[in-house]
């Protein structure tokens, strides 16, 4: 069966509306397989206004800091929810320093980690397209080799910027998405994903 493995919950800024009960109901009715409550790892370690304007990235002390973590919330709130069709996952970036926005100790309790792009520790808008794809391929190669299982919305950094996607660099990306034995999402938030990006991958 078909799983949704990037559905989040009331701690996301992004969807303050969702519940994380409703989307495992909701599943169930849709006749899923299962269903991953992921939810954004420097979401729960940083305010709002550290994730928007992307200082999590490039001041990595700030998600570090236990200040204004809400993680021992999210904990608490999904793991009633856990059973063989419903999982946790966190949802992760790279920092500047090149590690993943996440503590050891919670990479370790949930069941899936999904690596994804929303910022980059440059200022994107000064970039040419040239310098921004090799940015974007970057980190995901360094994604790719922290271990993560799942590579989010790979080209919605592009989309969102206003950017040409580069559909020469499709075959690129999944070859190391192959070598690296991981999963590129099919996701429809906010973005499309290119039906020869997935033929690509297959």
């Amino acid at each position: 069966g078909l799983w949704d493995i990037h559905v989040h919950t009331q701690f996301s800024y992004c969807g303050p509306t969702m519940r994380a009960e409703e989307a495992v109901a909701r599943a169930r009715l849709f006749g899923l397989g299962g269903i991953c409550l992921t939810e954004h790892a420097p979401q729960l370690y940083s305010t709002p206004e550290v994730f928007w304007s992307g200082r999590h990235v490039r001041q990595p002390e700030l998600w570090r800091s236990p200040e204004h973590s809400r993680m021992a919330a999210f904990r608490k709130a999904v793991e009633p929810l856990r059973s063989p069709c419903g999982r946790v996952g966190l949802e992760v970036e790279l920092d500047a320093e090149g590690h993943l926005t996440v503590m050891d100790e919670d990479r370790r309790w949930v069941d899936m980690i999904i690596g994804a792009l929303h910022f980059l520790p440059e200022d994107a808008a000064a970039l040419s397209d040239a310098e921004l794809d090799r940015a974007v391929m970057r980190t995901n190669e360094g994604l790719l080799a922290a271990g993560i299982a799942v590579l989010a919305h790979p080209w919605r950094f592009h989309q969102g910027k206003k950017r040409r996607v580069p559909g020469e660099l499709y075959a690129p990306l999944a070859d190391m998405l192959r070598q690296a034995n991981v999963a590129a999402e099919v996701n429809l938030h906010i973005s499309d994903t290119d039906p020869a990006f997935i033929r690509a991958c297959v």
